[in-house]
């Protein structure tokens, strides 16, 4: 037993110093890191970018229904070209002056400029204008100058009816307007049994010209 445990001891001297040991094995690779989800990811960008546009669009309508607002104030302030027939009282005292209608008490009636215009007002708007000329250096106009007058004093989208000399010295144009329900209801009309929109315009004059202007809601001069 000695003999072959020094024999085996000799054995594995020699396989030392021949080069050959056991070794452990090889460690495995490392794994490769994950794969990115590229369609989850582009599913997220894609959600992203249609928020974005939703919130610009959003607000893009925002800013629209803004100005369109203010631009219909605008136009609600205002619907003739100089002031008159339809427009606020704040519209016709910023064009014509302050109220000199003596009788501060009545605010359905307003005097401006020495005469040269009047109106009347139901909640702040007109539904009765004048225009003189009688008391300006003129006196009188050609007929054809009282009309461009007229075209300035009247609701910009006014379409004439008819015309007709009511009496002498006194001639009648009617007109429809679909802005002159908006601004002073449906029910003014209604209460009033006038034609929706319906107004006329009253041309006074003698042998020099016309001396006046009278515009007002309904068709009866």
């Amino acid at each position: 037993m000695i003999k072959h445990a020094f024999l085996g001891a000799i054995l594995a001297v020699s396989m030392t110093a021949c080069g050959t040991s056991s070794t452990t094995p090889a460690a495995a690779p490392a794994p490769e890191p994950k794969a990115i989800n590229t369609a989850e990811n582009a599913q997220k960008e894609k959600q992203a970018q249609e928020a974005k546009e939703k919130l610009n669009a959003e607000a893009k309508a925002k800013a629209e229904a803004e100005q369109k607002k203010l631009a219909e104030e605008k136009v609600n302030e205002q619907i003739t070209k100089s002031g008159g027939l339809g427009d606020t009282r704040k519209t016709i005292e910023k064009l014509y002056g302050p109220n000199q209608n003596k009788n501060k008490s009545d605010t359905s009636v307003g005097g401006y400029q020495d005469g040269i215009a009047s109106a009347m007002y139901l909640n702040d708007r007109t539904y009765n204008f004048a225009r003189s000329f009688e008391t300006t250096s003129l006196r009188r106009v050609s007929k054809e100058e009282a009309l461009k007058v007229v075209n300035d004093i009247i609701p910009t989208d006014a379409i004439k009816v008819k015309e007709w000399t009511h009496s002498e010295g006194k001639d009648v144009i009617q007109y429809e307007s679909k802005l002159l329900p908006n601004i002073l209801g449906d029910d003014f009309y209604t209460k009033k049994n006038i034609n929706q929109g319906t107004f006329i315009v009253i041309l006074k004059y003698d042998a020099k010209g016309v001396f006046s202007i009278v515009c007002g809601i309904g068709n009866n001069p």
